[in-house]
């Protein structure tokens, strides 16, 4: 759901993302993780969820680590000024 969509939903004016306030680009993010989220288990299944039901807590711990050592290593690629090396 773009920004323009949310106004509609809301019933607002659309603002472009520089003149919302915090809350405003707050919500505008929700919205679309939550556009995201819904066409990605439609997608793909909900698999966290079938996971954590068979596994436990456990299992989301190990799919975070999993998640934060890609972003260990992806940043490490980048210098200071945002190149990648």
């Amino acid at each position: 759901m773009t920004t323009n969509d949310n106004a509609k939903h809301y019933n607002v004016a659309p603002k472009s993302f520089a003149t919302m306030s915090k809350a405003e680009r707050h919500m505008d993010l929700c919205m679309k993780l939550n556009d995201i989220y819904a066409r990605k288990n439609k997608d793909y299944g909900d698999s966290f969820h079938e996971t954590f039901v068979e596994e436990g807590l456990a299992m989301s711990r190990i799919r975070l680590a999993d998640k934060f050592q890609r972003f260990k290593t992806l940043s490490k690629k980048v210098d200071m000024t945002g190149r990648s090396g």
